[in-house]
C-alpha cells in the first residue's frame, strides 16, 4: 500500500472517528433537554454529585492521555520512519481509550444530574458508535497495518 493509499485511509479513519465523537455530542444535548423537560430521575436518592464529578474527571483525563499518546505515536512514526506502535498508553488496555473517557464522562455527568434521560440517550450513542462508528475504523485500520493490528485486536478489548 502506497503512502498517499495510507493517508487517505487515515484520514478516513479519522473522519469517521470525529462522526463517532459527535454522536455521543448529540446523544448528551438531546438528553439534557429530554430532562429539563420531563423531569424524570434516575434515582429515588441521588448520589453524591462528588461522585459524577469524579467520573467527568476521570474520563476527561483518560481522554488527554489517549489523544497525548496517539500524537506522540505519530509524530515517532513520522520522524524515525518506524511501524505504528499500538499497545501504548492507555491503548495497553482497550482500543478506543477516547470513546471510554467520553462514556466515563457523560455517565457521570448523569450521576450528578441524576438523570434517566441522559442515561438513555448515553445507551443509545454507545450501541450507534459501536455498531456503526467503530466498526467501520477498524475495517480501515486493518487494511491500513494489516496483521499488526489484526494481532493489536487479538490482544486488546475496545470496552465499549
Amino acid at each position: 500500500m502506497t503512502d498517499q493509499t495510507k493517508n487517505k485511509r487515515g484520514s478516513i479513519v479519522h473522519f469517521i472517528l470525529s462522526q463517532s465523537y459527535i454522536v455521543f455530542f448529540y446523544a448528551l444535548i438531546v438528553g439534557v433537554f429530554l430532562h429539563m423537560y420531563f423531569k424524570t430521575p434516575l434515582f429515588q436518592k441521588q448520589f453524591s454529585p462528588t461522585l459524577g464529578i469524579i467520573f467527568v474527571i476521570a474520563g476527561s483525563m483518560l481522554i488527554l492521555w489517549a489523544q497525548t499518546t496517539s500524537s506522540k505515536s505519530k509524530k515517532k512514526m513520522l520522524e524515525q520512519n518506524v511501524t505504528r506502535e499500538f499497545a501504548r498508553g492507555p491503548y495497553k488496555w482497550t482500543r478506543k481509550p477516547t470513546h471510554n473517557g467520553i462514556f466515563i464522562m457523560i455517565l457521570g455527568f448523569v450521576i450528578v444530574t441524576n438523570s434517566l434521560y441522559i442515561l438513555l440517550t448515553l445507551i443509545v450513542a454507545l450501541f450507534t458508535t459501536k455498531f456503526f462508528f467503530i466498526s467501520k475504523e477498524e475495517k480501515y485500520l486493518e487494511q491500513i497495518y494489516g496483521d499488526t493490528y489484526r494481532e493489536y485486536k487479538k490482544k486488546v478489548r475496545t470496552w465499549i
